[in-house]
């Protein structure tokens, strides 16, 4: 299964990311962007093994601004 991720850096360095994801929001953190991947994969993991699963598809682009 192939999720869109959003990771986002604290001002104290941390990371967060979270997945768009129904029902709720499945998020996790660390205190580097790898180590915040590795937690986001995990609470999936544990959040699609009771039979949760996306009912949307999300899609994520890059856009400029000038």
């Amino acid at each position: 299964m192939r999720l869109a991720a959003i990771y986002e850096q604290a001002g104290d360095g941390s990371w967060s990311g979270h997945v768009e994801f129904d029902p709720g929001i499945c998020v996790a953190s660390g205190a580097t962007l790898d180590e915040a991947r590795t937690n986001l994969r995990e609470a999936l993991r544990f959040h699609l093994k009771d039979g949760n699963v996306p009912i949307h598809e999300t899609i994520g682009e890059t856009i400029e601004v000038a």
